[in-house]
């Protein structure tokens, strides 16, 4: 069932905007050149990478816990941000309704 934007619920209309927060950063940054080399960065900065659970030296020094939380915001491009975000639409409610939303 489809749930417009505007009845979403707050958790999921807030992941969703910094999802879109983070490919907006790198969209605009491709008329200057720098669209690659910027998804590159936050690839690198905040992806998720196994080898930092195994001891691999990190970026910076919170790298091995931030990248739970930042890897999830992250996207391959902007059809995988469009797929990542229609599946996001549609099971959002439901899985709030179901965990409730944070105190």
């Amino acid at each position: 069932m489809f749930v417009p934007l505007s009845l979403q619920p707050q958790p999921v209309r807030i992941f969703l905007c910094i999802c879109v927060f983070f490919e907006l950063v790198v969209v605009l940054s491709m008329p200057f050149g720098a669209g690659d080399s910027m998804r590159r960065f936050l690839i690198t900065m905040g992806g998720f990478w196994p080898d930092l659970l195994k001891g691999a030296t990190p970026v910076f020094a919170g790298q091995p816990v931030t990248m739970f939380a930042t890897s999830a915001v992250l996207h391959g491009g902007v059809l995988h941000l469009f797929m990542n975000m229609v599946g996001l639409v549609w099971l959002g409610p439901i899985i709030v309704n179901r965990l409730g939303t944070p105190a």
